[in-house]
């Protein structure tokens, strides 16, 4: 057997298993109408149509057709280590920390070993890199955190808590939290739903983490560019990057200032804002600094890779009132030269604001 007829097999017992699960009520799933989307408004864009985006140079956002309430209530709620929260013996998805695996519904949990009696708890789908955090679990917590409905301690699967962007934005957004290293019995959970699709970001929800975050967009200087490289950065998930022995050059040779985002922190984004009029970013989720400047124009790069793009920033730059927005793909045989010619041209013309 070859490894993709075993990868295959693989995924097809693990599916079976959650099915069963399911028919025998180990799992209590997601109905089909809870998950249902639907299309909205379109957000253009300028440049390379990514792979899986379609033939035409824009996206509709999708959104859920029945969101769940933002605060739901489970009382006796068994919550495991990875953040999985087992109501009555069943594994209950709806206020579970991630997508449902066959592990999970494998993996019995264990006895408590503590209880609390309240305690807030994040139902979410990808948590797994810093972009999911800010997406994902900031953008619900800032909303919960402003409408008052946040109930402390925030109970975090310990791998998650312990990811020292998720302290240091907790103690920002001045929220107490505590570390779930094994199972624990809370007595009355407040779930935080993620009540949209994806990566689709909504004006909402940014407007909650900018306020949440204490974030201010700064003015940029006229005429100022910026590239944010991912040279050098080891990414917390799949590992993609485009090509910065051609994107770094090109963009010096075009006065375009080179900073390199590994190990860079909120307080370095800030100080950057007099030369972002004009953003460069390879896709990741150095792009979500937006909320720190006043960009008015955007240029995305990424590679050629058919599970490589998602529309995150699109719509995030969307809800910031940015309109010339552009996705350029960095191919084996694009050159220094190719490239520097295609950012001289795009600085030559007026940024669209309508």
């Amino acid at each position: 057997m070859n490894d993709r007829a075993r990868k295959i097999v693989v995924m097809t017992i693990k599916s079976a298993i959650v099915r069963l699960a399911k028919l025998t009520g180990r799992l209590n799933d997601w109905d089909v109408g809870e998950r249902s989307t639907k299309q909205t408004d379109i957000v253009s864009f300028n440049g390379d149509i990514p792979p899986g985006a379609g033939s035409e140079r824009n996206q509709r956002r999708l959104v859920l057709a029945n969101p769940p309430p933002l605060i739901c209530r489970a009382r006796n709620v068994l919550y495991t280590a990875s953040g999985m929260a087992w109501v009555g013996g069943s594994l209950e998805r709806r206020y579970s920390f991630q997508e449902v695996g066959a592990r999970h519904v494998i993996e019995k949990p264990r006895r408590p070993t503590r209880k609390v009696a309240v305690g807030s708890i994040l139902q979410s789908e990808t948590p797994f890199t810093y972009g999911d955090w800010m997406s994902e679990h900031v953008a619900a917590l800032a909303q919960a955190l402003l409408a008052g409905s946040l109930v402390e301690p925030l109970l975090l699967p310990q791998r998650w808590f312990a990811k020292p962007y998720v302290q240091r934005d907790l103690a920002v957004m001045g929220i107490r939290s505590q570390s779930v290293e094994a199972t624990l019995l809370i007595e009355e959970a407040t779930v935080i739903n993620k009540r949209r699709h994806s990566h689709f970001w909504a004006r909402p929800e940014v407007d909650a983490v900018m306020a949440a975050m204490r974030f201010v967009r700064r003015p940029c200087l006229p005429g100022s560019a910026l590239y944010l490289s991912r040279k050098g950065q080891h990414a917390e998930g799949q590992q993609r990057s485009v090509d910065n022995e051609v994107t770094e050059p090109a963009m010096e040779s075009c006065g375009v200032k080179v900073v390199r985002t590994s190990g860079l922190g909120p307080d370095d984004y800030v100080k950057l804002a007099d030369h972002a009029e004009t953003l460069f970013f390879d896709h990741g989720s150095a792009g979500d600094n937006l909320m720190h400047w006043q960009t008015r124009r955007v240029v995305e790069l990424f590679r050629p890779h058919p599970n490589y793009w998602d529309p995150s920033f699109l719509f995030l730059s969307n809800c910031l009132a940015i309109r010339d927005y552009h996705l350029w793909q960095i191919k084996a045989e694009t050159t220094v030269a190719d490239l520097a010619r295609r950012i001289n041209e795009l600085r030559s013309r007026p940024i669209v604001t309508l």
